[in-house]
């Protein structure tokens, strides 16, 4: 029997933003209505949302009292991924990674590069994360030198 070719996934990676009103539920139906447009008025006038629509790579889901909005322009690299059972079933994971492409506010730099802590607990034979934090870390620039002949304090 001719053993099956391998299949190479694709992943498209993004970054998915969850906006919710609080207190929703409680609204007369008239103000329900009115938050949900001042809301989507306001994702609307955002730089990086309007960018995304006019490149075609937003995605907005409605969710009733809130959005999500995935943004599809960012690329993940994952660089480093050590991992530490505490249980056969419990582990726990540090996982670096690069990112390029991502769009963030003005003034607000980018982020490159970072750590993700997980929790990962065994179910039923699948792995699922139980916890998760991630850590944007800025790369290290050396100290600034004097200029040469100044005198050091």
């Amino acid at each position: 029997m001719p053993s099956e070719p391998l299949i190479d996934p694709k992943f498209e990676i993004g970054h998915v933003l969850f906006i919710d009103i609080v207190g929703y539920s409680k609204l007369l139906i008239g103000e329900q209505s009115e938050l949900v447009r001042q809301l989507k008025e306001i994702v609307a006038g955002t730089e990086q949302v309007r960018l995304a629509e006019e490149q075609g790579k937003l995605v907005s889901l409605p969710t009733g009292d809130g959005v999500a909005l995935v943004f599809r322009d960012s690329k993940l690299t994952i660089t480093d991924v050590q991992v530490k059972f505490l249980t056969p079933e419990i582990a726990v994971t540090h996982v670096r990674w690069t990112m390029e492409g991502a769009k963030t506010p003005t003034g607000i730099p980018e982020p490159r590069q970072g750590i993700q802590t997980q929790v990962l607990r065994r179910q039923a034979g699948t792995w699922l994360i139980a916890a998760f934090q991630n850590t944007n870390s800025v790369p290290e620039t050396p100290f600034p030198q004097p200029p040469a002949g100044a005198a050091k304090p």
